[in-house]
């Protein structure tokens, strides 16, 4: 019962999340981009400006798994 009602919240959850992200896409695309390169586009910002944090984040894990 736990894992269903997990599951259950997860899709509710991305169920709200794809909703808003698609009105956004809409207002701001008009028909003119998609949700998946909308969210590629906002991934590829993101990435950009934080890559120094991201890389040492990544880099302490491959590190932590090294010893």
């Amino acid at each position: 019962p736990y894992i269903k009602e997990k599951i259950v919240e997860v899709a509710h959850r991305f169920r709200n999340q794809y909703r808003r992200i698609s009105s956004l896409v809409w207002a701001v695309g008009r028909g003119e981009v998609t949700v998946a390169g909308f969210v590629n586009q906002v991934l590829a910002h993101h990435f950009e400006e934080n890559g120094g944090l991201i890389n040492a984040v990544l880099e302490k894990y491959y590190q932590s798994l090294k010893s």
